[in-house]
């Protein structure tokens, strides 16, 4: 076949042509999209069956035009965006024009938000909204839209990263996570839009070392110290793979330490100037000076790393036992980390009469917040453990388990868990089932980022085979 190019005709086979075309994804994912909103509009499930029975909570005319506010126009919007783009790449009437799939995506998003908003009529905590069907079918839409303009992109962009980390696997990884501490330091984008609050904001900073950083006496000791050590991990870790990222260009130990630390510096340096202008965060001169410093570390260990494991006198198996110690410090330092945001010393207590009742619904906790606090904090939670979760993973595979990442996931929900547990013992506090949760989230969706991105340059870096030994 040939087809017109900029440079008269090219020939384009149809091996070519299949290959260009991207391969759908599963199906799986949209039954998960429809699956989550229902789950989060239904939610806390306290229906009232006499009203459903009775059939008035499936008619359409009890949803009317009801006044809304900015979060949740936001939020009614953005609930169903993941609809409207996960039907769309998973095929739905793929062969069909643009138009109709766009229009087929939106009447299923009519249908799935017109069921949910009728069932709400049942749940007393929920107010049926003519709005927010409106809302969500633009939301749906507006996915769709976007899911059929960049399918080609979106869609095989994981080979172009897999690519790109078999060839420059620390860069890209250095890159990967750079944007998304920029994303994650700024979110949600709550941006001042006047001098006044300007003002404030410049006013609210921290431009002291040793102003207090918790006063809320129902937090435990540690939680200010914890939060601003698992903030400054990140840019450790970030100025640690640029350092091996440079390396990779064979640039000399000492300009790749530099480099690093200038990068990691940077990027805490842009982000904490960038919340001045926030809304939302404060600038705090203590974690920008916490984040250099861990960035100048980070940089440090990669170099000393990487000296490590080239020495020719060593071994595969030194060598190994070098990067799993390295590893199960890593995981420790998690750990700990993890458990200073939970621990509360000084509100302990063995009352059992005096505890809380444990939220067995997942997610309840967080539907009583702002859509942007909730989910700013999903994210941390599922990105921590998901962390923990890669670590122990490879880890793991360095003591040859056939099954690394089944031990790994059942140890960080399992920890998980515990930490909820130990939760159940404080006082002013519950357990909640939202932590085991999200770790079972973040252990499956880091399983698949692995396999799909990391097959070839993790275990390559690792200096073992693409598939763990038997024992």
């Amino acid at each position: 076949m040939r087809i017109p190019s900029g440079h008269g005709f090219q020939d384009y086979s149809a091996g070519e042509a299949q290959a260009a075309t991207p391969a759908p994804l599963s199906i799986l994912w949209a039954m998960a999209a429809a699956g989550a909103i229902l789950y989060g509009s239904l939610i806390p499930f306290q229906f009232d069956w006499s009203v459903l029975l009775s059939g008035h909570g499936l008619l359409l005319n009890q949803l009317s035009w009801v006044s809304t506010t900015t979060e949740d126009v936001i939020t009614n919007i953005v609930v169903y965006l993941p609809l409207g783009l996960a039907l769309i790449w998973c095929g739905l009437a793929r062969r069909a024009n643009p138009i109709v799939r766009i229009a087929i995506a939106t009447c299923v998003g009519t249908l799935l938000s017109v069921v949910a908003e009728t069932l709400q009529v049942g749940l007393s905590a929920r107010v049926t909204s003519l709005t927010d069907v409106v809302l969500n079918i633009f939301g749906t839409t507006l996915g769709a839209m976007f899911a059929v303009i960049f399918s080609a992109t979106v869609l095989t962009s994981p080979q172009r990263l897999r690519d790109a980390l078999a060839s420059r696997p620390f860069a890209t990884t250095a890159w990967v996570l750079t944007i998304g501490l920029m994303i994650y330091g700024l979110a949600p984008l709550n941006f001042v839009t006047n001098t006044a609050e300007l003002h404030e904001s410049f006013r609210q900073a921290r431009w002291s070392l040793v102003t207090p950083r918790s006063i809320d006496l129902a937090d435990p000791p540690f939680r200010a110290l914890a939060h601003e050590i698992s903030g400054a991990a990140w840019f450790g870790l970030l100025a640690f793979v640029m350092s091996l990222g440079h390396r990779e260009r064979q640039r000399s130990a000492l300009s790749a330490t530099i480099s690093a630390i200038m990068h990691g510096m940077t990027v805490a340096i842009l982000i904490e100037l960038l919340q001045l202008f926030s809304r939302v965060h404060t600038f705090d001169i203590a974690s920008l000076v916490l984040r250099s410093s861990m960035a100048v570390f980070g940089a440090w260990c990669a170099i000393v790393a990487w000296k490590l494991t080239t020495l020719t006198d060593l071994d595969q198996r030194v060598r190994d036992r070098i990067r799993f110690g390295a590893l199960a410090v890593l995981a420790t330092f998690e750990v700990v980390v993890i458990l200073l945001f939970t621990l509360r010393p000084t509100l302990l207590s063995l009352n059992l009469g005096a505890l809380e009742p444990v939220a067995w619904i997942p997610f309840e906790s967080l539907w009583h917040r702002p859509f942007s606090i909730a989910v700013a904090e999903a994210l941390q939670t599922v990105a921590t453990f998901g962390a923990l979760s890669l670590t122990l993973g490879i880890a793991l595979r360095y003591v040859g388990f056939n099954s690394p990442w089944a031990l790994a996931g059942s140890v960080v929900v399992v920890f998980a868990g515990v930490v909820e547990l130990i939760g159940c013992f404080t006082l002013s506090h519950s357990g909640d089932a939202t932590g085991p949760v999200l770790a079972v989230v973040a252990v499956i969706l880091t399983k698949a980022a692995y396999e799909s991105l990391f097959p070839q340059a993790l275990p390559a870096l690792a200096g073992r085979p693409s598939t763990p030994r038997s024992r």
